[in-house]
């Protein structure tokens, strides 16, 4: 599996984040193709300059390439400039499954 987190900073107008993330943005990001799952919380870490945390996860990396150079990703990526202008970051990490069992 791969994943692509999306880090966002504290915006200056919260309420206005909240609104446009969830309302526009969320709904962009869920039509990209070859997404398998679609995570994202608050930071509850008062003192952390990041105020939200995304995580989209994909089969592969080249399918995560392909996701976001559709036009569904162009538009979730064009986007982020209507709601993030205090800056985000995009993480990409290929994920690495443990070999200790769940109890």
């Amino acid at each position: 599996m791969y994943d692509v987190f999306a880090t966002y900073r504290t915006p200056s107008n919260p309420a206005a984040f909240d609104s446009h993330y969830e309302q526009v943005h969320v709904p962009l990001v869920e039509k990209m193709p070859l997404l398998k799952e679609f995570a994202w919380g608050k930071v509850e870490d008062e003192e952390s300059e990041t105020y939200l945390i995304a995580r989209m996860t994909f089969q592969s990396a080249a399918e995560a390439e392909k996701s976001f150079g559709s036009p569904e990703g162009q538009a979730a990526a064009d986007d982020v400039q209507n709601f993030a202008p205090s800056g985000f970051q995009l993480l990409r990490v290929p994920r690495e499954e443990s070999s200790r069992q769940p109890a």
